[in-house]
């Protein structure tokens, strides 16, 4: 009996000494030293706050490292390899803050993909880059999560992603770009049918014993060189998507 409530005890302490160091580490990685303990603890309570009634993950992350080639990758990257985003299509947001390159990178993923729109990432980056700007970095963070709080606030549950539509308009989308790749394919032919010159005139001669011997010329009527473009592997994440495969949204300023 003293066995198993001695190793009761010790389980409950294991658990009571893993649980703060797993909440310290929450959302906010500010490897730049940007923010205070407090600030990071105030912060988390916040993120957490906001995404209780919407299942997403918010990140924050700060960096002043000068091995990050292109931040906005690291951005991705960072979401990625951390394992954030819930559900399939991995929902949520980051915020990175690269003091070296003095850029902010607000992507979306997932649902939050259409949740914010062209307009909406250039709202959240009107309010974020005046405040780093004036080295108000805690308040920038501050002033992102209220618009993320505002957006989420603004719908019951998160749009699909990608869009559902319906199946008879999904029909129709189809059979219209049938019929406009068919045309298409005719016209090519009936074009290329009317430059189309008649054959050359052949040319032919007898020889002793009864040998045919014919000469002929070929002309070539039409040549055509396709070049296709072979894109460069930046490592870019743009608006599309990035290496690991993700989908991502969002966009980026200089302060």
């Amino acid at each position: 009996m003293r066995k198993i409530l001695a190793l009761t005890l010790i389980l409950v302490l294991l658990i009571g000494l893993t649980l703060p160091a797993f909440a310290a580490s929450g959302s906010v990685h500010d490897y730049a030293g940007l923010l205070s303990e407090e600030e990071i603890a105030t912060l988390n309570v916040r993120i957490r706050e906001i995404t209780g009634g919407h299942p997403i993950d918010i990140v924050i992350l700060t960096t002043n490292d000068p091995y990050i080639r292109n931040a906005e990758q690291h951005t991705l990257d960072f979401y990625e390899r951390r394992g954030y985003g819930i559900g399939e299509t991995r929902d949520g947001v980051i915020l990175h803050i690269d003091m070296l390159g003095r850029g902010v990178y607000f992507r979306t993923f997932g649902r939050c993909i259409p949740l914010f729109g062209r307009r909406d990432v250039d709202r959240v980056l009107d309010r974020v880059q005046p405040l780093l700007s004036d080295g108000e970095y805690f308040a920038a963070v501050q002033a992102f999560l209220a618009e993320i709080e505002t957006a989420l606030a603004q719908v019951d549950t998160l749009p699909d992603y990608p869009p559902v539509r319906p199946l008879s308009q999904t029909v129709i989308i189809s059979v219209i770009i049938g019929v406009l790749v068919a045309g298409a394919v005719l016209g090519i032919m009936l074009l290329v049918h009317g430059k189309s010159l008649p054959a050359a005139p052949s040319h032919h001669a007898y020889m002793e014993g009864g040998v045919k011997v014919k000469h002929q010329l070929d002309r070539f009527v039409t040549s055509n060189l396709i070049r296709v473009p072979i894109p460069r592997n930046t490592g870019g994440g743009g608006g599309g998507g990035l290496g690991g495969g993700l989908s991502s949204g969002g966009g980026s300023r200089r302060f």
